[in-house]
C-alpha cells in the first residue's frame, strides 16, 4: 500500500518545485513619459533586481518595461539569457536623451548589447513599443516621480524591485 504512494509523491513535489513562469503586476511600478507618451515600467535599482532584469517574465500584462537606474553612468552591457519576450533596449543619458537602441531576441545569449558610451539609465520596452509611436534616438525621458527623489537610495527604498513585482503563476 505504501508504494503506489511514493511515485505520487514524487511527482507532487517535482510540481511544485519546478519554476513557475512569472507575470509582471502593474501594482508597483512608475509612470515615466517618453516626449510626453506615458510608459508604466517596474523598476531595478539594486545589483539583485539589474542582474535578474525580466528573466523568467513570458507576459509584461500592462507593464510596458522595466527601467535600470544606475548609480554613476557607466557603460553597460545587455543580454537575453532566460528572457522569453522580444524587447527593445533604450540606452539614456545622463540628460535623460535616448542615445542608443537595440533589439532583443528572446533567449540570445551570445549576443552582447554595449552601450557605445556611458548610461545612466536603460529602458528594457516590449518590443516595437518606441516604434509604434514615433519614439527613438533623441527622444526625452521624463522620468516622473525619481526627479522628485534626492537620490538613488531613496530610490532602492522607496520602490518595490522586480521580486516582489512578479506573480508567479502556475
Amino acid at each position: 500500500m505504501g508504494r503506489p504512494f511514493i511515485p505520487l509523491l514524487v511527482i507532487a513535489l517535482i510540481a511544485s518545485c519546478s519554476r513557475q513562469s512569472p507575470t509582471a503586476k502593474s501594482e508597483d511600478t512608475l509612470r515615466i513619459a517618453i516626449d510626453g507618451r506615458d510608459a508604466l515600467v517596474l523598476v531595478a535599482a539594486d545589483a539583485e533586481s539589474m542582474g535578474r532584469g525580466l528573466m523568467f517574465v513570458k507576459d509584461l500584462g500592462a507593464v510596458d518595461g522595466m527601467l535600470f537606474l544606475y548609480d554613476e553612468p557607466q557603460v553597460a552591457n545587455f543580454w537575453m539569457k532566460n528572457t522569453p519576450l522580444p524587447l527593445t533596449l533604450a540606452y539614456i543619458d545622463g540628460d535623460s536623451i535616448i542615445f542608443q537602441i537595440e533589439y532583443l531576441e528572446p533567449y540570445d545569449t551570445v549576443t552582447q548589447h554595449w552601450s557605445t558610451k556611458p548610461i545612466k539609465y536603460a529602458l528594457e520596452l516590449k518590443r516595437g513599443w518606441l516604434r509604434e509611436r514615433g519614439l527613438g534616438v533623441g527622444s526625452k525621458v521624463d522620468l516622473g516621480e525619481l526627479n522628485k527623489l534626492p537620490g538613488i537610495e531613496d530610490i532602492k527604498k522607496r520602490m518595490t524591485l522586480i521580486n516582489t513585482n512578479l506573480n508567479y503563476i502556475g
